[in-house]
């Protein structure tokens, strides 16, 4: 189940339920909040095991519209972010040993692996992209791990350009990026990464084991 809280606090209100035997693995707010998107999947469940959903629901209305994963391969990896437009959903596709950037239109189209691709000029085979984020100007931003580090980048009209490293190889689980330019970069180990564009980032001072920040 996804619930919406208060930032300063107070009682969680439930916005969504996954279908039954599925649990909710990842999911993005469009910016005008009226519309979300969350990734269902079977996880362990033998009955469904390796499948997954894609949903697009409008908050207002009610209405709802799923793209089925009925095996993986493919999968998608961290969470789909809306797009400024808020009809077109970007997501990082796994496809087996490679992936690549994913453009959903979330008013038609059934296929788990569509052919429009948000970051045209970027070369999946780089980086192993774990880590999405849209930001205040509705440009796409996007982490992953090179084999020597992690690096976030940002892709505007379809070139994609290099904003932070961290000398760390690891794999980025999440992404977030502040409307100042401030980047929060999770990675599988748990610990946190800060910094703006161009900068040496910095990891945060956090004793426990985190596994999302925003």
């Amino acid at each position: 189940t996804l619930y919406s809280l208060p930032t300063a606090g107070g009682t969680p209100t439930e916005v969504v339920t996954a279908d039954k035997d599925y649990g909710i693995v990842g999911f993005d707010l469009s910016a005008d909040g009226t519309k979300l998107t969350y990734l269902e999947s079977s996880g362990c469940n033998q009955s469904r095991a390796g499948m997954g959903k894609l949903v697009f629901e409008n908050l207002t209305d009610g209405s709802r519209r799923a793209i089925d994963f009925p095996s993986e391969p493919p999968a998608i990896i961290g969470d789909p972010v809306w797009e400024a437009d808020g009809a077109h959903v970007d997501a990082y596709v796994r496809t087996g040993m490679q992936g690549y950037l994913a453009r959903y239109d979330s008013t038609k189209g059934n296929s788990a692996t569509p052919s429009s691709n948000p970051c045209g000029e970027y070369d999946p085979a780089t980086q192993l992209t774990g880590a999405l984020d849209t930001d205040a100007d509705g440009t796409l931003w996007f982490a992953g791990q090179t084999g020597e580090s992690m690096q976030v980048l940002s892709c505007k009209d379809g070139q994609p350009n290099v904003e932070l490293t961290v000398s760390v190889n690891d794999s980025p689980t999440a992404l977030s990026v502040s409307p100042e330019g401030e980047v929060l970069l999770t990675d599988s180990s748990g610990r946190v990464w800060v910094g703006s564009a161009g900068a040496t980032p910095k990891q945060l001072p956090i004793d426990d084991k985190i596994t999302s920040t925003t």
